[in-house]
This record gives C-alpha cells, structure tokens and sequence, in this order.
C-alpha cells in the first residue's frame, strides 16, 4: 500500500487522544543537515535476518506466528544506560509498511527481580488504537505493543514459547 497521509486521529472511542495535521509539504524537502530519526535511548542494530538469541547469546522469544502482512523490520538492542547492562533491552520491530507492533524483552533471572513472584503472567491494557501486552513468561521481562488487535498480539507471544 502506498499513500500520503497528511492527518489523522487516534481516540479512545470516545474521545480524540492523539490529532495530528499537517499544513504543506514539501516533495523535494533538503534533508542532508536533518537526523532521519533520533532515539531517546542508545540503540545497537542487531541483524534482521539473522536468530536474535544467536546474536545476543542468550535464549529470547521468537514470534512464529506474526499478525497478518507484518514482518520483522528492525532489531537493536536498546540502552537506557549503556554502562549497566541489567538496564539493556533487546527490541524487535515488526512492519506491516504503515503501522509498527514492538516487541522489547530481556533475559534474567526473574525469581529474585520479582521476589519470588510466580513467573508466566501478563498483562493487557490499551490507549486508544494502541494494545499492549505487559509481563514477565519464561524469564522474560517483555513489552508487546501495537494497532492491532490484543489476540493477535496474545497468538504472536505464545507462537513465541
């Protein structure tokens, strides 16, 4: 699918969350001074193509089963603090060529980090079109957000165990 939105609102069903409009645009814009994206947080690409869990050394959730047209698109590890490892994230981004579903997860041993919690829990919340699975299965601490539906997201972590 091609396009060129130039607007659109996001709402909880009742009210409008999120409105974004643009005035003009330009086709043919100078770009060569401007960062094309910009992180809040460190990032090292991972290869896309290549097992996550192979390039990062330790065991993580693989999506086998990925909402319909998505496809993984970029994977980094993330790095609140690049120092203190226990803060780094790996996140996996999934595209569709319009919208995004992220996956951030790290490995570690959750028996101590939730004293004792029982492990295999999440939880589903949302805002506006956004779903997000929070939670911690298999060692896992992970994130799994997107614009699609929250048994989509659900059938994607479980096709990941």
């Amino acid at each position: 699918a091609t396009g060129l939105v130039l607007g659109f609102v996001e709402s909880d069903g009742q009210n409008p969350v999120l409105e974004v409009t643009f005035d003009w645009v330009d086709l043919d814009p100078d770009l060569s001074q401007e960062p094309l994206s910009t992180h809040r947080f460190q990032r090292v690409p991972l290869d896309p193509t290549a097992s996550p869990s192979a390039q990062v050394g330790s065991p993580l959730l693989e999506p086998a089963l990925l909402p319909s047209g998505y496809e993984l698109q970029e994977l980094s590890i993330m790095q609140p603090d690049p120092q203190d490892p226990s803060t780094h994230w790996v996140r996996s981004e999934f595209c569709d060529g319009v919208d995004r579903v992220i996956l951030l997860q790290r490995s570690r041993d959750l028996s101590t980090f939730y004293n004792g919690a029982s492990k295999g829990k999440v939880r589903s919340d949302h805002l506006g079109s956004w779903r997000f699975i929070t939670g911690r299965l298999a060692d896992h601490e992970l994130v799994l957000a997107g614009k699609v539906p929250e048994q989509a997201l659900l059938e994607m972590l479980q096709s990941s165990l």
